[in-house]
Formats: C-alpha cells, sequence, structure tokens
C-alpha cells in the first residue's frame, strides 16, 4: 500500500516537532532538496497503519512524487537506539518506500529491507555522524545522485564484505578443512589423506602464527618478549573491521603486554581504544573507555566486560565507534 499524505495544514505542529524537524533539514538541503517545497520535503507524513491513522512520520522525501526515504527524528539529546525503531517499521511495511531514516540530528542511521523484501532491516547499513565523519558517502542519497539500484548494490557490498571479513578472521584464527585443502593441493601433488591433512593443518596453523605475530610482537620487552596470540589477533581484527567504517583502518593499532593486549588510536597510550584480556581462553574480556573517566593519575578508567568468545566484541560496536569519535574530535 502506498503511503499518502495526511497532513492538515488547520493542525499546527507543536514546537518540540517542529524544533526535531529543523534540525534535519539544512541537512537535506544539501543534498539538494527543496524543503520549502512539500512535493519533495513533507513534514509530518502519514501512512494508513492498521487502523490506525493518526500518526505521523516526521519527515518524508520525495522525487518526482514518489517517496524516498521516511525519516524518524528524535531530539538531539537522544541517544538512538531500537527502541526508537517501531513507529519507523511500522510506516515502511506499509510503504513502497526502501529507505528508513533514524536520526537525532547528528547521528544518522539508514536502514532498508535487505533480509525480507518490504520488511525493514533491525540494523542499519549505515551510520553517519555528521560532525565527526567523512559524509562523502552521503551523495548516494542526494536528489541529483539518487539510484535505488545503486544503493542496493551498496547494501550489498557492505554485507558481503563483513561477512568477508569474519570468514577471514575465523581462518586466520582457525583454519578450515577447506582452507587446508586448497594450500595442501598448492604444495603438495600428491592425494590429500588423512593423516596429511591433520599434518597440513597443524604446519599451516603454526605458519599463520608465526606471520601474524612477526607483524604484532612487541620487542620492546627483550628479555620476555610478548607473542600475541591467534585470539589477540582476531581481537584486532574485529576491532579494526568496525572502526573501519569511520576511520583508515591503518590508524589502528596494537601494543601487547604481559597481562593485556592493548588497542589504540594512532599507536598513542593516550588514545586507549580498548583492551583485550585473554591470556585466559575460559575467561576471555575485553575493557572499554566510552566512559571517557579518568583516574587521579590521568589515565582512563576502563570498563572491563566478559565475553563468551572473540566475535561477540561485536556486540560492543557502539562503545568502540564511541570512543573514537570522541578521541577525534578532540584531535580536531
Amino acid at each position: 500500500m502506498r503511503c499518502r499524505n495526511l497532513i492538515n495544514r488547520k493542525r499546527s505542529i507543536t514546537t518540540e516537532e517542529t524544533t526535531k524537524i529543523s534540525l534535519i533539514l539544512p541537512l537535506f538541503r544539501l543534498l539538494g532538496y527543496d524543503t520549502e517545497n512539500p512535493d519533495e520535503v513533507k513534514a509530518e507524513y502519514a501512512c494508513d497503519v492498521g487502523v490506525k491513522t493518526s500518526e505521523k512520520v516526521d519527515l518524508a522525501i520525495l522525487i518526482d512524487g514518489e517517496v524516498k526515504m521516511l525519516v524518524e527524528c528524535k531530539s538531539a539529546k537522544t541517544k538512538l537506539n531500537s527502541n526508537h525503531l517501531n513507529q519507523l517499521l511500522r510506516y515502511y511495511s506499509v510503504s513502497d518506500c526502501k529507505i528508513g531514516v533514524l536520526t537525532n540530528g547528528v547521528e544518522y542511521r539508514f536502514f532498508t529491507d535487505s533480509v525480507n523484501a518490504g520488511r525493514m532491516d533491525l540494523e542499519p547499513f549505515l551510520i553517519v555522524d555528521i560532525i565527526n565523519d567523512d559524509l562523502t558517502i552521503l551523495e548516494l542519497f542526494s536528489r541529483e545522485k539518487f539510484n535505488g539500484e545503486k544503493i542496493s548494490g551498496f547494501v550489498d557490498e557492505l554485507k558481503y564484505r563483513t561477512v568477508i571479513r569474519e570468514k577471514l578472521l575465523s581462518e586466520f584464527a582457525y583454519p578450515s578443512d577447506e582452507f587446508v585443502a586448497l594450500i595442501a593441493k598448492r604444495v603438495d601433488s600428491g592425494r590429500l589423506t588423512k593423516d596429511k591433512r591433520r599434518k597440513f593443518k597443524r604446519l599451516i596453523g603454526k605458519e599463520l602464527d608465526a606471520i601474524l605475530s612477526n607483524v604484532v610482537v612487541d620487542y620492546r620487552e627483550k628479555d620476555n618478549p610478548v607473542i600475541t596470540t591467534p585470539e589477540e589477533i582476531e581481537g584486532f581484527y574485529v576491532v579494526k573491521s568496525i572502526l573501519s567504517e569511520i576511520i583508515d583502518a591503518d590508524r589502528i593499532a596494537i601494543r601487547d603486554r604481559q597481562s593485556y593486549c592493548a588497542i589504540l588510536l594512532d599507536d598513542n597510550h593516550n588514545y586507549p581504544i580498548c583492551r583485550l584480556y585473554f591470556n585466559d581462553l575460559d575467561n576471555l574480556a575485553v575493557a572499554f573507555f566510552d566512559s571517557m573517566q579518568k583516574t587521579k593519575k590521568s589515565g582512563r578508567i576502563e570498563e572491563k566486560i566478559a565475553i563468551s568468545k572473540v566475535s561477540k566484541i561485536y556486540d560492543y560496536r557502539e562503545k568502540l565507534l564511541k570512543t573514537v569519535r570522541v578521541y577525534l574530535k578532540g584531535k580536531k
């Protein structure tokens, strides 16, 4: 069912609603939309949602009469989370629109239906902080360059890149039988027997450890060099993959110590992103610094959280992004 405009011009919009909407209009003006033209930008846009027809989504962005984006706006002080999605989910389900946007005027979360057609994903495919992030990507949503197929291709590429990262990290840490067979065939033309497969798996694992450890061994402690474990390497790459959304991954550095493995911005101990406590594989923990609180000696207070496996670091994506965004803002 198409959305239909139910704006009642006699009904006055509340001060709160006006303030929220005014937060996001400048961005859409920069993207080439005429915010004074109700045929392109419509405030208080509504759809028939079951028996409810009185609720309205804050903004609809149209091109040539077709709704391209539905925008739900929260106050600037609101920390966005999944609880703010309900209304946007309802409107999306009854609209032909493919892009839903949740924003507080600073952070913009873009959603589509990459999992089930017509049903908005619960996870955004793109998050942009207009103060700290590179805004070039937003050209995709400009009036001049808006193209549904290109956006769909972009979403697919992001999805595949994420999966590819995870698979590569998994292979680095725990080489699969398929990976072992691929390498074995390149170095041995004979039949890959069960015993030979087991031997190659052990050798490949050792070589991967050696290659990666040579990159991240901290030789500053000459008498007792710290060798970074496969789990720490995997954790490092998970953090890099998360933060590559907002920063060049080369700026994420690793410094290993006896008791923990530190991940830093610009290899500077004054900018800790997190610490990996992986010495005991049965009791993995990650320390975060997003509170920005400091100790009496000006160090940063860490929040240590237990995790069941390395990939669980992805669950704390927002903490990592927040920490780096604060550091980047301070560096400016």
